[in-house]
């Protein structure tokens, strides 16, 4: 069995880098934390949902690690992470960006978090498998 402290430590994916301090100062619980995340990210298949000409974004393109997605977005948008921005100004994303984020703010905060992939779940994403973050159920 592996210990749920195998899952505090950032991978080269989920590692904020000078994100980190930001991160630590958002709320910690997992409906805070997604709502921030939501407020980051727009999904490329909502694109239009949102009323947003899909072809006047950068898609598909390849997953980044959190750093650089989040990065690149603060550079551009303003440094605070916890201001949701509309869906014009967020960056485009897929499953693996909300699932990569949200794992990243959960382990900046301490909070063992890992990802877990299957795409039978997703039927309404065509691009990408559903990726969801998974939380040690026994820290609550």
């Amino acid at each position: 069995m592996q210990l749920p402290s195998r899952w505090l430590a950032h991978t080269p994916m989920t590692e904020p880098a000078a994100l980190e301090s930001q991160i630590k100062n958002l709320p910690s619980d997992v409906a805070s934390l997604n709502r921030v995340v939501q407020g980051l990210l727009v999904h490329a298949e909502w694109l239009a949902a949102y009323g947003l000409e899909p072809l006047s974004f950068d898609s598909p393109r390849p997953t980044l690690p959190v750093h650089e997605r989040l990065g690149a977005l603060v550079a551009c948008d303003g440094p605070a992470l916890e201001a949701a921005r509309p869906p014009a100004r967020r960056a485009v994303g897929t499953c693996r960006d909300f699932a990569l984020a949200l794992c990243s703010f959960l382990r900046a905060n301490s909070v063992p978090a890992r990802l877990s992939c299957a795409s039978s779940l997703a039927p309404s994403c065509r691009r990408c498998p559903k990726t969801i973050p998974a939380i040690c159920p026994r820290l609550g």
